[in-house]
């Protein structure tokens, strides 16, 4: 029986037709006391459980309330933003296994996330990894753990590549001015009134990583609205003037877009391949449209505002016509980030990314998927040394584990003045900080897959030598052969640098079992100490991120 408002509660309550209630979040609000009586309920199996997080949700609450011993949670996200997630699920399970949610966060989510933080001593570190042992220890009796790997052989190879494309100089321009606003000063002085607007602050960052043109007039107003007339001297003191300049002339993501959007719809070979293209922001999806227009770019579009009884005919009719009809999907993140398949595109596109990484994860996941025939290609396009790699370096700091940004939306205390302090800059300083993070030697010159034993002779490089990474103790050895290889080692041969493939010419065995061989290198470094959530990541030259930008007069 499905709980629609059309069938009476009582055929299941006191009924013997029906044994199975199927009932969305929103319906059981009003359903929750109906269903206390009768027989009662036997099973509770709650789908999506990470939406029971907010124990003031009234729904959860309506669930919570069900008189049944016999519970099973279902979640592909269980810990999005932080700890007290998790323990609002576990405590729904298993009531009263950490006592209460203040000892919970004392024992285990404090020292856990204190651990984590880049200046957390010796000892915060040592205690949070035992607290986090435990608290794994004490949950795996009951959590039956399938990541996307178990379905992953059964599905094309899936390439992710992360651009960091550096700004171009009207828009380092604009950025900076910005910075320098009397809103963001106050932020990044202290000041607890400008402190309370600051996520509103970084959302007007974030549009400027996407184009400067969101923040013309009919976009300044909703930029502003949010955050009170202090942050409008922000937006307000840039000219329409330098607003109005061509798109591709001061967006450096939209000169990429642009880039990748001309090479598959124009390469012969990958006229039968579609593209999603995801973004935060409707104002973002109104520009990318605008843009798509003007390429002839057949497109289809579905965000907040698309009716819920339209949006699975726009899913079909993307995905069962050709490219020369649907070439693209204009996607909101939020509205169309969960459930929805998009197997007919075989390339996805991130336009810009979200403080929670389970909304990223769950965007790209639409495209890789049961059903998808072709190997995929996903690329995340972030503005480098601005908001977009200062939030994407949080993402991966955090592990799968952000912080409380996202469950705290109204309460700017969550930032200290440090933290914004350093959100509220533009780095300049490198070509790519997150390369940095690597701890890599390589100078910029690349990383390329290690060949275990080499067909060719290795391509000399007339550059110097990067001087070898000092040894950990847990590395150092009198043998070359068990020192860890440096993702740029010189010892690497070098290959070509990566260019758009067609789907059809692409060997994803080859490139699975080139994934399995750099898999256990990767291992080798992370117990060398370098940033583990980057080592999944191969890198090409950052030499190109030097190279001029402002082709287009910016």
């Amino acid at each position: 029986m499905v709980a629609d408002g059309k069938m009476k509660i009582t055929d299941f309550t006191h009924g013997a037709s029906y044994s199975v209630l199927i009932v969305g979040y929103e319906r059981m609000r009003g359903i929750a006391e109906e269903l206390g009586q009768g027989a009662g309920v036997d099973l509770v199996i709650v789908d999506e459980g990470h939406r029971l997080k907010k124990e003031t949700n009234k729904a959860a609450q309506a669930i919570k309330g069900l008189s049944t011993l016999k519970k099973i949670i279902l979640s592909g996200t269980p810990l999005q933003n932080d700890l007290t997630e998790f323990f609002v699920m576990v405590d729904f399970l298993n009531p009263d296994l950490f006592k209460s949610a203040s000892s919970f966060k004392k024992n285990f989510e404090t020292p856990i996330l204190r651990s984590r933080q880049p200046n957390a001593s010796e000892r915060e570190r040592e205690l949070g990894e035992a607290r986090q042992a435990e608290l794994s220890e004490m949950t795996q009796q009951f959590i039956l753990r399938r990541t996307a790997e178990v379905q992953a052989h059964f599905l094309p190879q899936k390439t992710e590549f992360v651009v960091f494309c550096k700004p171009t100089t009207a828009q380092a321009q604009i950025y900076e001015e910005i910075l320098e606003s009397p809103a963001f000063m106050g932020a990044r002085n202290g000041y607890k009134a400008a402190q309370a607007q600051a996520l509103g602050l970084i959302n007007i960052l974030r549009k400027v990583c996407n184009s400067p043109q969101l923040l013309l007039p009919s976009s300044k107003k909703s930029a502003a609205k949010r955050v009170g007339e202090d942050a409008e001297d922000a937006v307000e003191g840039i000219s329409e003037e330098r607003l109005k300049a061509p798109l591709l002339a001061t967006s450096t993501k939209m000169r990429v877009l642009d880039g990748l959007l001309k090479a598959i719809a124009e390469d012969p070979h990958n006229t039968k391949e579609k593209v999603v293209i995801v973004s935060n922001f409707t104002a973002t999806l109104d520009l990318l449209q605008k843009h798509l227009a003007q390429l002839s770019l057949p497109l289809l579009r579905l965000d907040g505002d698309t009716p819920t009884n339209r949006r699975q005919d726009i899913v079909n009719e993307f995905n069962k016509t050709s490219a020369r009809k649907n070439f693209a999907l204009l996607l909101s993140a939020k509205a169309g980030g969960v459930g929805l398949n998009l197997v007919g595109a075989s390339r996805l596109i991130l336009f810009d990314v979200d403080w929670n990484p389970a909304t990223d994860l769950q965007a790209m996941a639409r495209v890789h998927r049961p059903g998808q025939e072709k190997p995929t290609f996903i690329y995340r396009l972030l503005m480098a040394g601005g908001m977009d790699e200062k939030i994407y370096q949080r993402q991966l700091t955090k592990k799968g584990l952000a912080d409380s940004i996202v469950d705290n939306k109204k309460n700017g205390a969550v930032f200290s003045a440090d933290e914004l302090r350093d959100l509220f800059t533009l780095d300049t300083t490198s070509d790519c900080k997150t390369h940095d993070l690597l701890g890599c030697n390589c100078g910029g010159r690349a990383a390329d897959p290690v060949v275990d034993e080499p067909t060719e002779a290795p391509v000399e490089d007339p550059s110097p030598a990067p001087a070898p990474a000092p040894a950990s103790d847990a590395s150092a050895s009198d043998s070359d052969d068990d020192l860890p290889l440096n993702p740029c080692d010189s010892r690497r041969r070098r290959q070509p640098r990566p260019t758009l493939i067609p789907a059809s010419q692409y060997d994803w065995q080859a490139e699975a079992a080139r994934e399995a061989a750099s898999a256990a290198e990767r291992r080798r470094l992370h117990a060398a100490g370098n940033m583990a959530s980057l080592l999944e990541y191969e890198h090409i030259d950052t030499a190109a991120l030097r190279e001029p930008l402002d082709v287009f007069g910016g």
